[in-house]
């Protein structure tokens, strides 16, 4: 059981029971809940839970790996901006919380932060973890504080949200896709003597996740298209892929690397598409990925600019 409150603050306001309730039923809440997996862009954390005690009012932000996110104060809930940086916001702050999560301190209880203080809780598949910091703590680590890249997702995710921009800058390929420039085993865990679940050949297409230090060594989790995901060892070379903006006025996407092959769609000027790597192939031609999610094979002579 939980406990969810501290000794009173008496420089906090009183929380609403709205707001009891909804946390309650955050702390309550399990992945299966919400239909999440581990995967291998999350293998062990699926939620977060940050509370912000500024002295005057507490605030809330709750995100999922199933992309749910929800910012609430004492006195109710914000909207949140219909922007879709925040996807992508929530995903590096979840990424950051896997980085960072075997820190904290596994915990049964929840207590709100006293006033300038900030609690990070961090939901895992296998138990729950937590830590309260002050704020300051934080702003003066630049950057060493084990909890402030988790800080940093945290604070773009405010920032989006009420002024529509970044506080930080993020790394902008977590999650894209990529080729091995190598045969790749992928292992069912962060282990050389594990199973390995396939060995791809150079030029096989995968997206990593996160990084993992297991006994000194560097592991990342990478996902192929099939689904299937498992642990690369750090030290594996690895191709990103190239993300432009059509400058041609229209080509057609190919479903394979020849004009005899069926035409998946055409992209217009201004489309935002990836470039992917693909391994030994006809310089003749690009693999690439259109914003709808459409793939297949341009000409490699095709224009575009870097976005």
């Amino acid at each position: 059981m939980f406990s969810f409150f501290s000794k009173k603050d008496k420089s906090s306001p009183e929380p609403s029971e709205q707001y009891i309730k909804l946390r309650n039923s955050i702390l309550m809440s399990s992945a299966s809940q919400f239909n999440i997996q581990s995967s291998g862009k999350n293998p062990d954390v699926w939620g977060v839970l940050i509370d912000e005690n500024f002295g005057k009012h507490i605030q809330s932000v709750w995100v999922t790996a199933s992309a749910q996110i929800r910012i609430f104060q004492f006195t109710g809930e914000s909207p949140i901006r219909e922007d879709p940086i925040v996807a992508d916001l929530v995903r590096h702050l979840l990424l950051n919380a896997e980085a960072c999560f075997s820190s904290l301190t596994p915990t049964t209880t929840c207590p709100l932060p006293v006033s300038g203080n900030i609690r990070f809780s961090i939901f895992t598949f296998t138990g729950f973890y937590t830590s309260e910091v002050e704020v300051r703590e934080l702003a003066i680590s630049k950057g060493n504080h084990v909890l402030a890249n988790l800080n940093n997702s945290y604070h773009n995710i405010l920032f989006l949200n009420n002024w529509g921009k970044l506080q930080f800058q993020i790394n902008a390929s977590f999650f894209k896709p990529c080729a091995t420039s190598e045969p790749t085993k992928i292992y069912t865990k962060p282990d050389v003597n594990s199973t390995p679940l396939v060995e791809l050949a150079a030029g096989s297409q995968l997206e990593l996740g996160v990084v993992k230090d297991v006994d000194g060594m560097k592991w990342i989790t990478a996902s192929l298209p099939s689904g299937q995901w498992g642990y690369i060892r750090g030290e594996t070379t690895i191709n990103f892929a190239l993300r432009l903006k059509l400058f041609e006025k229209e080509v057609a996407i190919f479903s394979e690397p020849s004009t005899n092959s069926a035409v998946v769609t055409h992209m217009r000027k201004n489309t935002i598409y990836d470039v992917i790597p693909f391994g030994n192939h006809d310089q003749n031609w690009a693999r690439i990925r259109d914003s709808d999610g459409n793939e297949g094979y341009i000409d490699g002579k095709t224009r575009g600019e870097k976005v």
